[in-house]
C-alpha cells in the first residue's frame, strides 16, 4: 500500500538527510560550510517524494526544483555533488524499500522522482516545463488549525520558514519595526502564561492555537527615527503581512498553522513582567493537524475545546462580506 511506503519514508527521512549529509562531508569537506542546510534541503527532497508517493502527483518534486531557482538561474555553483548525493539517497531509499518489502511500484516512483530531480538541475527549469497547481493547493490547504498532533516538527524546518520571511518579505526601508519571539516548549513557564494571556476576553474560551508545537510571536520594537504612531501603524501592517508569508511557507512544508490575535487584560502587567515585553501583536501557531474535539495543554494536562474563536460556539457567526462589498475596479474594460 503507498500508505506503508510514505509511513517508512516519513519514519526515516531525519536519518535519511543525516546519512546522505554525513556521505557529502566526508567526501567533500569543502562543498560547503552550511552542512546544516544541506540537511534540511535533502529533508524537503524526501518530504516531497513522500508526497508524490500519497498523491501520485510529480508537482511537488517540480516545487523542490523550482526552489533551486531565481528567475532561469540555477543557484549552485555546479551540480556534480547533487547529483552524487541524490544516487546516495535513491539507493538508501532502494535498501530502506527492500528490507520492509514495500512494492516495487512505489520504489519506481522514488526513483522517478529522483531523476525528474537530477534532470531539473543538469537541464533548466522554466514553468512551462513544469506546470502545476501548487500554488492553488496551498491555498487549499491553508486551514486555521486550533487542534494539534504529537507528531514532532523538525527545528530546521521552522528555520527554513524564518529564512524565507527574511529573505523574501517586504518592509518599508527595510526597518523592520516588529520582532519575532520563537517559541517550543522548553520555556513552559513562559508558555503557559502566553496561553492564559491568549483568552477572548468576553467569554471564557481560550485559543488552543497557542498550545501548538512552535509559535511565532510577533510584537512591536522600536526603531531609530521612528515616531510611536508610524511604529505602530507600519509595524502592524508588516506583522501582517510576514505573519501571512510565514503561514504559507509553512503550509508548503506540510505543516498547519493557527493565529491568534486575543490577548486578555487579567494578564497584561505579569506578561509584560516576565517577558520585558508589550503584549503581542499576533500569535501564529505551527505543527501538524489533528482532528480532535479536545486540545490538551503539555504541561497542565488539561484539556480544552478546539472550536475556532466563537465562530461554532453558537454566538457568533463571522461571514466575509461579499467581493464587490470591499473591491472597486478603476479600470478600463
Amino acid at each position: 500500500m503507498a500508505w506503508e511506503a510514505v509511513s517508512l519514508l516519513r519514519q526515516n527521512n531525519v536519518v535519511l538527510a543525516a546519512k546522505v549529509t554525513k556521505f557529502v562531508s566526508s567526501k567533500y569537506p569543502k562543498r560547503t560550510k552550511h552542512f546544516k542546510k544541506c540537511s534540511r534541503d535533502l529533508r524537503y527532497i524526501i518530504s516531497a517524494i513522500e508526497k508524490s508517493i500519497e498523491k501520485n502527483d510529480s508537482s511537488y518534486i517540480n516545487h523542490v526544483i523550482r526552489n533551486f531557482y531565481r528567475g532561469d538561474k540555477l543557484q549552485l555553483v555546479s551540480t556534480h555533488v547533487e547529483m552524487l548525493a541524490y544516487d546516495n539517497l535513491l539507493a538508501r531509499i532502494t535498501n530502506l524499500f527492500n528490507n520492509e518489502n514495500i512494492e516495487e511500484k512505489y520504489l519506481i516512483i522514488v526513483k522517478s522522482c529522483i531523476t525528474m530531480l537530477k534532470s531539473g538541475l543538469q537541464n533548466g527549469y522554466t514553468d512551462w516545463t513544469y506546470p502545476d497547481n501548487t500554488w492553488i493547493e496551498i491555498l487549499q490547504n491553508k486551514k486555521q488549525t486550533t487542534g494539534w498532533s504529537d507528531r514532532p516538527v523538525d527545528k530546521e524546518m521552522i528555520s527554513g520558514i524564518l529564512y524565507e520571511i527574511h529573505q523574501h518579505c517586504n518592509s518599508k526601508q527595510n526597518r523592520v519595526p516588529f520582532e519575532i519571539v520563537v517559541m517550543d516548549w522548553s520555556h513552559p513557564e513562559y508558555r503557559n502564561l502566553l496561553f492564559e494571556h491568549a483568552q477572548d476576553q468576553n467569554n471564557d474560551h481560550y485559543n488552543t492555537q497557542a498550545l501548538a508545537p512552535y509559535l511565532f510571536v510577533f510584537f512591536l520594537k522600536d526603531r531609530p527615527g521612528m515616531s510611536h504612531h508610524e511604529r505602530i501603524m507600519t509595524g502592524s501592517l508588516e506583522i501582517g503581512l510576514t505573519a501571512q508569508m510565514a503561514a504559507l511557507s509553512a503550509v508548503s512544508k506540510g505543516l498547519s498553522v493557527g493565529f491568534c490575535k486575543c490577548f486578555d487584560d487579567d494578564h497584561r502587567d505579569q506578561f509584560a513582567k516576565m517577558f520585558n515585553r508589550e503584549s503581542p501583536v499576533l500569535i501564529l501557531g505551527l505543527g501538524y493537524y489533528e482532528d480532535k474535539n479536545m486540545q490538551t495543554h503539555p504541561i497542565t494536562k488539561k484539556e480544552y475545546t478546539t472550536s475556532v474563536g466563537t465562530s461554532y460556539l453558537g454566538k457568533t457567526i463571522h461571514i466575509k462580506p461579499a467581493m464587490d462589498d470591499y473591491i472597486t475596479f478603476m479600470c478600463s474594460e
